[in-house]
């Protein structure tokens, strides 16, 4: 008897202590800390944080829950916040992430990515150069399947009237895409060219992503062969404004599209570089520059403004009007590509 009499006078004291704690919480109007347990994934911080649709930790660090700590926001301030949106709706059904480039240069985080219905691949969203153009584009998901054309011509007298190139691409696995294209000086296919284009990764939390690309180029009518090989690298500086680069060199003769002067043989060095502004979501205005330089011999510019505007869900135009130097001096050239995707 004497042990349970201590038993109920312990049990006696310890319910006595919690109605004092409880109190003061309540007196103070603060709620005692919420259990971390029952907190639902979606809120909690990034290294707690486990994939919806997938088990285990999500591979990506929670960029929101970063920022709300770099803003000095208390723990429970964003477990009882609105879930942040990390995805934006483009047309209905449809569903793409949106990135965040926090960065000083840059001013407060901005969104660098607009809708895209028919692209679904991972990284930011880089527009393709109209004339030197890419395997879809950088971070393609497998099954992505397209069509163009692409015509040239130049506002110069004697050589051929103009270049057209139908091509076909497609990616046969997630990051890596296959090409193969018809180059057609006149009504004369001149080349067939095969390109192979595989994408490393993304850095700087997604805002920037790069790639590698191998073309040959068989030219039918000098039984020639021209390897060419070149680093991709593209970055999203803003919801508004990227930048892609084309940086490699190709070994074999240097072809002159509009030009009657015979190829010369050598080592080319190749420097795209392109700028780009999403004016609205079908809308973009770009400037592209090809530069090649072979090491012993002429070298060719090209300076391509360029409007790209989205018909419709599956079908896309570019337009451009600019400048090439080359052995022949320097001309206008009016360029254009219709482009069918899925």
């Amino acid at each position: 008897m004497r042990e349970l009499g201590h038993a109920a006078t312990g049990l006696i004291w310890m319910l006595a202590a919690s109605s004092v704690i409880a109190g003061q919480f309540h007196e103070s109007g603060t709620e005692p800390p919420p259990d971390a347990s029952a907190v639902p994934p979606f809120y909690q911080p990034f290294f707690f944080r486990t994939d919806e649709e997938a088990p285990g930790l999500s591979p990506r660090v929670d960029v929101h829950a970063r920022r709300a700590i770099h803003d000095q926001v208390a723990r429970p301030g964003y477990l009882e916040a609105a879930p942040p949106r990390e995805v934006r709706a483009g047309r209905p059904g449809r569903l793409r992430h949106v990135g965040r480039l926090a960065s000083s240069i840059f001013g407060p985080p901005v969104s660098r990515a607009r809708p895209d219905p028919n692209r679904h691949g991972a990284g930011p969203h880089i527009p393709e150069p109209m004339v030197f153009d890419l395997v879809r584009g950088l971070g393609a998901r497998r099954g992505e399947f397209e069509v163009n054309v692409l015509s040239l011509a130049p506002f110069r007298r004697g050589g051929p009237k103009y270049e057209w190139a139908p091509e076909i691409e497609w990616a046969i696995a997630d990051g890596f895409a296959i090409e193969y294209e018809l180059p057609i000086f006149d009504t004369q296919i001149v080349a067939q060219k095969f390109a192979a284009q595989y994408t490393f990764g993304t850095a700087f939390d997604d805002a920037f992503i790069h790639g590698v690309q191998g073309i040959a180029y068989f030219d039918t009518r000098e039984r020639e062969f021209i390897p060419t090989l070149l680093y991709l690298a593209g970055v999203r500086l803003d919801e508004t404004w990227s930048l892609f680069g084309m940086f490699g060199g190709s070994v074999g003769p240097q072809i002159f599209p509009f030009s009657d002067e015979p190829p010369t043989t050598g080592t080319d060095l190749i420097v795209n570089l392109s700028i780009f502004a999403d004016v609205t979501e079908r809308l973009v205005l770009g400037v592209e520059t090809n530069f090649s330089r072979q090491l012993r011999g002429p070298s060719e510019f090209l300076f391509m403004p360029q409007v790209h505007y989205r018909l419709s869900e599956r079908m896309s135009g570019q337009f451009g009007m600019g400048m090439r130097d080359d052995v022949e001096g320097r001309h206008g050239e009016l360029g254009f590509r219709i482009i069918f995707e899925r």
